[in-house]
């Protein structure tokens, strides 16, 4: 298993997998942070602090784009 120790530590650890399918599901679902955190069993602040670079990667992206919603330049 790939840990992400270097994103949430000292206090805990999350697999970059869990990363990825909680900001999938955070795009998709409409999800929260703390939802999802309580369904990983961890503090929606190791959560959060997991999921903050690729967060701040996305939206730095514009090719990512938010899942629907339409793209008002168009």
């Amino acid at each position: 298993m790939e840990q992400a120790d270097a994103l949430v530590q000292p206090r805990g650890s999350i697999t970059t997998r869990a990363v990825s399918w909680a900001i999938t599901s955070l795009r998709t679902q409409l999800a929260t942070i703390a939802g999802l955190a309580r369904q990983l069993g961890v503090s929606w602040r190791t959560l959060g602090r997991a999921n903050k670079p690729e967060l701040e990667r996305l939206a730095a992206d514009p090719t990512t784009g938010t899942p629907g919603r339409e793209d008002p330049t168009n």
